[in-house]
Protein backbone atom coordinates (compact mmCIF):
# COMPACT_ATOMS: atom_id res chain seq x y z
CA UNK A 1 0.00 0.00 0.00
CA UNK A 2 2.34 2.49 1.02
CA UNK A 3 4.91 1.49 -2.26
CA UNK A 4 1.70 2.10 -4.32
CA UNK A 5 1.65 5.47 -2.95
CA UNK A 6 5.06 6.23 -3.31
CA UNK A 7 4.88 5.22 -7.18
CA UNK A 8 2.70 7.83 -7.82
CA UNK A 9 5.40 10.79 -7.02
CA UNK A 10 7.84 8.89 -10.07
CA UNK A 11 9.64 6.64 -7.68
CA UNK A 12 10.37 3.24 -8.54
CA UNK A 13 9.84 1.94 -4.97
CA UNK A 14 10.71 2.31 -1.55
CA UNK A 15 12.46 0.32 1.01
CA UNK A 16 11.40 -0.16 4.57
CA UNK A 17 13.12 -2.02 7.71
CA UNK A 18 10.58 -4.61 7.37
CA UNK A 19 11.80 -6.15 4.31
CA UNK A 20 15.56 -5.01 3.99
CA UNK A 21 16.01 -8.38 5.43
CA UNK A 22 15.13 -9.92 1.76
CA UNK A 23 17.39 -7.62 0.14
CA UNK A 24 20.90 -8.88 1.71
CA UNK A 25 20.92 -6.15 4.02
CA UNK A 26 22.27 -7.73 7.69
CA UNK A 27 20.63 -6.66 10.81
CA UNK A 28 23.57 -4.74 12.23
CA UNK A 29 22.86 -2.52 9.09
CA UNK A 30 19.55 -2.24 9.77
CA UNK A 31 20.41 -1.04 13.55
CA UNK A 32 22.45 1.47 12.32
CA UNK A 33 19.87 3.21 9.74
CA UNK A 34 17.61 3.14 13.10
CA UNK A 35 20.22 4.87 15.21
CA UNK A 36 20.30 7.40 12.18
CA UNK A 37 17.45 8.66 12.14
CA UNK A 38 16.44 8.28 15.72
CA UNK A 39 13.64 5.62 15.31
CA UNK A 40 11.99 4.21 18.57
CA UNK A 41 11.15 0.28 18.84
CA UNK A 42 8.18 -0.41 16.95
CA UNK A 43 8.75 2.20 14.18
CA UNK A 44 8.97 1.09 10.51
CA UNK A 45 11.73 3.36 8.81
CA UNK A 46 11.30 3.58 5.10
CA UNK A 47 13.91 5.07 2.72
CA UNK A 48 13.57 6.35 -0.97
CA UNK A 49 16.51 6.81 -3.34
CA UNK A 50 15.41 9.46 -6.11
CA UNK A 51 15.70 12.65 -7.00
CA UNK A 52 15.05 15.23 -4.24
CA UNK A 53 11.54 16.33 -5.24
CA UNK A 54 9.93 12.81 -6.23
CA UNK A 55 11.84 11.54 -3.15
CA UNK A 56 9.94 13.79 -0.97
CA UNK A 57 6.46 13.54 -2.42
CA UNK A 58 6.51 9.85 -2.04
CA UNK A 59 7.83 10.21 1.36
CA UNK A 60 5.07 12.24 2.36
CA UNK A 61 2.34 10.11 0.43
CA UNK A 62 3.65 7.21 2.58
CA UNK A 63 2.92 9.11 5.93
CA UNK A 64 -0.35 10.02 4.49
CA UNK A 65 -1.42 6.71 3.66
CA UNK A 66 0.10 5.44 7.05
CA UNK A 67 -2.31 7.90 9.21
CA UNK A 68 -4.54 6.76 7.19
CA UNK A 69 -4.65 3.40 7.89
CA UNK A 70 -4.92 4.71 11.86
CA UNK A 71 -8.41 5.90 11.06
CA UNK A 72 -10.48 5.25 8.11
CA UNK A 73 -10.15 2.60 5.22
CA UNK A 74 -9.70 5.74 2.22
CA UNK A 75 -12.15 5.71 -0.47
CA UNK A 76 -9.71 4.72 -3.47
CA UNK A 77 -10.12 3.38 -6.86
CA UNK A 78 -8.17 -0.30 -7.41
CA UNK A 79 -6.89 -1.99 -10.09
CA UNK A 80 -7.70 -6.00 -9.72
CA UNK A 81 -3.86 -7.99 -9.50
CA UNK A 82 -3.29 -11.50 -11.42
CA UNK A 83 -2.72 -13.10 -7.52
CA UNK A 84 -6.38 -11.76 -6.87
CA UNK A 85 -4.78 -8.36 -4.71
CA UNK A 86 -5.87 -5.14 -5.63
CA UNK A 87 -3.14 -2.03 -6.12
CA UNK A 88 -3.81 2.06 -5.14
CA UNK A 89 -4.34 3.69 -8.84
CA UNK A 90 -5.71 6.73 -7.64
CA UNK A 91 -8.80 8.50 -5.24
CA UNK A 92 -11.93 8.02 -5.74
CA UNK A 93 -13.49 11.11 -7.50
CA UNK A 94 -15.09 14.15 -4.66
CA UNK A 95 -18.40 16.90 -5.39
CA UNK A 96 -15.59 19.42 -6.47
CA UNK A 97 -13.54 17.34 -8.75
CA UNK A 98 -13.48 18.84 -12.03
CA UNK A 99 -11.93 18.75 -15.26
CA UNK A 100 -11.72 22.71 -16.53
CA UNK A 101 -10.75 22.96 -20.01
CA UNK A 102 -7.43 24.06 -20.84
CA UNK A 103 -7.57 24.37 -24.84
CA UNK A 104 -10.90 26.56 -24.86
CA UNK A 105 -10.55 30.38 -24.00
CA UNK A 106 -13.70 31.30 -21.45
CA UNK A 107 -16.81 32.01 -22.68
CA UNK A 108 -18.25 34.91 -21.05
CA UNK A 109 -21.87 34.14 -20.27
CA UNK A 110 -24.32 37.13 -20.54
CA UNK A 111 -27.37 37.70 -18.32
CA UNK A 112 -29.12 38.46 -21.91
CA UNK A 113 -28.09 34.96 -23.32
CA UNK A 114 -29.63 33.47 -20.01
CA UNK A 115 -32.83 35.34 -20.28
CA UNK A 116 -32.74 34.11 -24.27
CA UNK A 117 -32.95 30.14 -23.34
CA UNK A 118 -35.86 28.82 -23.48
CA UNK A 119 -36.27 26.61 -20.65
CA UNK A 120 -39.03 23.48 -21.40
CA UNK A 121 -42.41 23.85 -19.66
CA UNK A 122 -42.03 21.79 -16.38
CA UNK A 123 -44.32 18.82 -15.72
CA UNK A 124 -46.05 20.65 -12.66
CA UNK A 125 -46.26 23.80 -14.26
CA UNK A 126 -48.29 22.07 -17.27
CA UNK A 127 -50.53 20.12 -14.69
CA UNK A 128 -51.32 23.37 -13.39
CA UNK A 129 -51.98 25.30 -17.18
CA UNK A 130 -54.15 21.98 -18.23
CA UNK A 131 -56.29 22.69 -14.90
CA UNK A 132 -56.67 26.40 -15.11
CA UNK A 133 -56.96 26.85 -19.31
CA UNK A 134 -57.90 23.79 -20.27
CA UNK A 135 -60.60 23.08 -17.30
CA UNK A 136 -59.66 19.54 -17.06
CA UNK A 137 -59.60 18.22 -13.96
CA UNK A 138 -56.27 16.91 -11.26
CA UNK A 139 -56.70 13.16 -12.46
CA UNK A 140 -57.13 14.01 -15.88
CA UNK A 141 -54.74 16.71 -15.71
CA UNK A 142 -51.57 15.28 -14.15
CA UNK A 143 -52.64 11.78 -17.05
CA UNK A 144 -51.84 14.07 -20.02
CA UNK A 145 -49.69 15.69 -18.85
CA UNK A 146 -46.98 13.20 -17.89
CA UNK A 147 -47.92 10.77 -21.12
CA UNK A 148 -45.59 10.53 -24.28
CA UNK A 149 -48.59 11.54 -25.85
CA UNK A 150 -48.45 14.66 -24.92
CA UNK A 151 -47.18 16.54 -27.69
CA UNK A 152 -50.37 14.87 -29.78
CA UNK A 153 -52.63 15.86 -27.40
CA UNK A 154 -51.28 19.74 -27.83
CA UNK A 155 -51.56 19.36 -31.46
CA UNK A 156 -55.28 18.26 -31.12
CA UNK A 157 -56.35 20.87 -29.13
CA UNK A 158 -54.34 23.31 -31.18
CA UNK A 159 -55.70 21.98 -34.61
CA UNK A 160 -59.32 21.30 -33.57
CA UNK A 161 -60.37 24.04 -30.56
CA UNK A 162 -63.72 22.83 -30.02
CA UNK A 163 -62.51 19.45 -29.11
CA UNK A 164 -63.89 17.84 -26.40
CA UNK A 165 -60.88 17.38 -24.08
CA UNK A 166 -62.63 15.10 -21.60
CA UNK A 167 -62.46 12.53 -24.49
CA UNK A 168 -59.61 13.22 -26.09
CA UNK A 169 -57.48 12.70 -22.93
CA UNK A 170 -59.82 9.27 -22.26
CA UNK A 171 -59.43 8.16 -26.44
CA UNK A 172 -55.28 8.60 -25.98
CA UNK A 173 -55.02 7.67 -22.68
CA UNK A 174 -57.14 4.36 -22.22
CA UNK A 175 -59.43 3.92 -25.13
CA UNK A 176 -55.85 3.31 -27.36
CA UNK A 177 -54.64 1.01 -24.37
CA UNK A 178 -58.19 -1.13 -24.76
CA UNK A 179 -58.27 -1.78 -28.34
CA UNK A 180 -54.12 -2.60 -27.79
CA UNK A 181 -54.76 -5.19 -25.37
CA UNK A 182 -57.59 -6.54 -27.74
CA UNK A 183 -54.84 -7.28 -30.53
CA UNK A 184 -55.93 -4.32 -32.59
CA UNK A 185 -53.13 -3.03 -34.30
CA UNK A 186 -53.34 1.15 -32.78
CA UNK A 187 -49.65 1.78 -34.04
CA UNK A 188 -52.10 2.30 -37.61
CA UNK A 189 -53.61 4.59 -35.66
CA UNK A 190 -52.21 8.49 -36.69
CA UNK A 191 -52.29 11.96 -35.88
CA UNK A 192 -53.87 12.36 -39.51
CA UNK A 193 -56.85 10.34 -38.37
CA UNK A 194 -57.28 11.53 -34.84
CA UNK A 195 -57.72 15.32 -35.84
CA UNK A 196 -60.46 14.75 -37.99
CA UNK A 197 -62.07 12.48 -35.59
CA UNK A 198 -62.32 14.45 -32.71
CA UNK A 199 -63.14 17.23 -35.39
CA UNK A 200 -66.23 15.46 -36.16
CA UNK A 201 -67.00 14.69 -32.66
CA UNK A 202 -66.79 18.34 -31.66
CA UNK A 203 -69.68 19.00 -34.35
CA UNK A 204 -71.83 16.39 -32.70
CA UNK A 205 -71.80 13.97 -35.88
CA UNK A 206 -69.78 11.30 -33.83
CA UNK A 207 -71.39 9.95 -30.81
CA UNK A 208 -69.11 9.18 -27.44
CA UNK A 209 -69.97 5.81 -27.82
CA UNK A 210 -69.04 5.15 -31.55
CA UNK A 211 -65.43 6.70 -31.08
CA UNK A 212 -63.64 2.99 -30.29
CA UNK A 213 -65.57 1.65 -33.22
CA UNK A 214 -64.28 4.07 -35.52
CA UNK A 215 -60.74 3.97 -34.15
CA UNK A 216 -60.85 -0.05 -34.86
CA UNK A 217 -62.00 0.38 -38.36
CA UNK A 218 -58.98 2.54 -38.95
CA UNK A 219 -56.21 0.32 -37.37
CA UNK A 220 -57.77 -2.70 -39.36
CA UNK A 221 -57.63 -0.73 -42.44
CA UNK A 222 -55.13 2.65 -42.19
CA UNK A 223 -56.00 3.88 -45.73
CA UNK A 224 -59.89 4.11 -44.23
CA UNK A 225 -60.64 7.66 -44.12
CA UNK A 226 -62.51 9.00 -40.80
CA UNK A 227 -65.75 9.69 -42.56
CA UNK A 228 -65.69 6.27 -44.53
CA UNK A 229 -65.03 4.67 -41.04
CA UNK A 230 -68.02 6.55 -39.73
CA UNK A 231 -70.35 5.36 -42.53
CA UNK A 232 -69.22 1.91 -42.22
CA UNK A 233 -70.55 2.51 -38.72
CA UNK A 234 -73.91 3.42 -39.25
CA UNK A 235 -73.44 6.79 -37.13
CA UNK A 236 -73.54 10.29 -37.48
CA UNK A 237 -75.58 9.74 -40.87
CA UNK A 238 -77.39 13.07 -40.99
CA UNK A 239 -80.89 12.91 -41.42
CA UNK A 240 -83.10 15.95 -41.22
CA UNK A 241 -82.00 18.08 -37.78
CA UNK A 242 -80.46 14.69 -36.09
CA UNK A 243 -77.82 12.46 -36.54
CA UNK A 244 -78.91 9.15 -36.32
CA UNK A 245 -79.36 7.39 -32.68
CA UNK A 246 -77.75 10.98 -31.55
CA UNK A 247 -78.47 14.79 -31.19
CA UNK A 248 -75.76 17.02 -31.93
CA UNK A 249 -75.84 18.96 -28.22
CA UNK A 250 -75.33 15.59 -26.78
CA UNK A 251 -71.64 15.80 -25.66
CA UNK A 252 -69.87 14.93 -22.30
Amino acid sequence: EFSDRAKKSGVGGIFHTDELPNYGITEEEIKSLREAVSAQDGDCVVMVADAKIKAQGAIEAVIVRAREAMEFVPEETRRALPDGNSAYMRPLPGAARMYPETDVPPVLITQERIDGIALPELINERVSRYMKDLKLNDELANQIARSPNMPLFENIIKQVPDANLVMVVRTLETTLDELAKDGVPVDNIKEEHLIPLFRLHSEGKIPNEAVPGVLKIIAGKPGTSVDDAVRSLGVGVETGGRKDGFHKGERD
